[in-house]
């Protein structure tokens, strides 16, 4: 098989023409809306307008044989081609369904990984409906937690070529009768193949919950990235709340200095100093906190979690300096503030446990 696309021999033309081989609608020139009685299909307006880099939106109901999820609709899984390690691999993540694994893409069989996607999302979409029928809900934390995955570009001609088709409204479902690839149809993979295609759950992430199945497993059935995204989702979310005191606290601040020049002028410069310094510290802290809670939910690899932690734990210093040279009725109206002092702990273990530095390590590398 020499070609995808007539000249395309890409990952994404492969994926791309892997799916509709499967039997998976183009749903681009319908506005994403999935003919009745279908799985799913496939969005590539957002593929094109991205030159690859936000990947294959595929679409599925929230459905399950005659049972449907009113309030899902539709479950938004989006397929990027990555390149890892000097390995292409094909990346789909849903934050509705809570689903996360990777896909090799095989030069020799390019088409194989359309079949890992196809096998996985049939069997895992119904699974996951049927919790969500059960009663089961996703956490804040697992949504914000799963990690997103940066897509690579694909090559300019495979753009343009989807463009065209997109303007004359051409679905890529008549490919194979267009010409538009080799009309045999490639060999399915085999079931089984390594790495597994997701139809079983490799662990949970609570109690009757769902998995987001991830490409690398480890022993005891959990993945690295599955127990990362349990650990630093609670205290992302943490951290979050408790600078979000913080600034609270330093806009209050900086409004009661505001207050004391309107009503007092200059005359009471202690508690000018004290708001103002309070105000200022406390606002930057709590911006740095919020943003490294999120950061940290996410498992992004950055500094703002250990700048926002770093901000927590210095509340006690800066309590101590103005009960010393600012004022001391000040530092007792924020002394409460001490309680941040063991969430920023807690993030802080967070970010130095073993399994989050890894995930953290492997997106930073992605």
């Amino acid at each position: 098989m020499a070609y995808a696309f007539g000249r395309f021999d890409e990952p994404h033309a492969w994926l791309i023409r892997g799916l509709v081989e499967y039997g998976w609608t183009d749903l681009s020139s319908s506005g994403g809306r999935i003919p009745p009685g279908r799985f799913g299909g496939m969005e590539l307006v957002r593929f094109r307008d991205s030159n690859g880099r936000d990947g294959i939106h595929l679409l599925i109901n929230a459905s399950a044989g005659n049972q449907v999820v009113v309030e899902d609709g539709v479950y938004d899984f989006t397929a990027r081609c990555t390149h890892r390690d000097g390995q292409w691999m094909v990346a789909v993540r849903s934050v509705e369904a809570n689903f996360l694994q990777e896909f090799p893409y095989d030069p020799q069989n390019p088409s194989w990984v359309a079949g890992y996607v196809h096998q996985a999302l049939m069997a895992y979409v119904p699974q996951f409906v049927q919790w969500r029928l059960g009663g089961g809900e996703l956490s804040w934390a697992q949504r914000k937690g799963l990690p997103e995955i940066p897509g690579e570009p694909c090559s300019a001609d495979l753009t343009r070529f989807l463009d065209e088709l997109l303007r004359m409204r051409r679905p890529l479902d008549a490919g194979p009768v267009e010409g538009w690839w080799m009309n045999q149809t490639s060999a399915p993979p085999p079931q089984g193949h390594a790495p597994a295609p997701g139809s079983q759950p490799a662990g949970a992430l609570g109690k009757n919950t769902p998995i987001a199945v991830a490409g690398r497993i480890a022993a005891g059935g959990n993945s690295t990235t599955e127990r990362a995204m349990a650990k630093a989702g609670p205290a992302g979310k943490a951290l979050l709340g408790a600078s979000s005191a913080l600034c609270i606290v330093g806009v209050v601040s900086l409004v009661n200095a505001l207050l004391t020049v309107v009503l007092f002028f200059l005359d009471r410069p202690a508690a000018l100093t004290g708001s103002a310094c309070f105000g200022l510290s406390f606002l930057v802290f709590g911006i740095l906190g919020i943003l490294g809670g999120q950061r940290l939910s996410r498992l992004s690899p950055s500094f703002l979690p250990w700048a926002g932690v770093a901000g927590n734990l210095a509340l006690p210093p800066l309590l101590g300096i103005s009960m010393l040279f600012i004022d001391p009725v000040c530092c007792a109206m924020v002394g409460p503030l001490l309680l941040n002092v063991p969430i920023a702990l807690y993030a802080l273990a967070t970010l130095v446990n073993s399994d989050v530095v890894k995930a953290r390590a492997d997106l930073a590398g992605r």
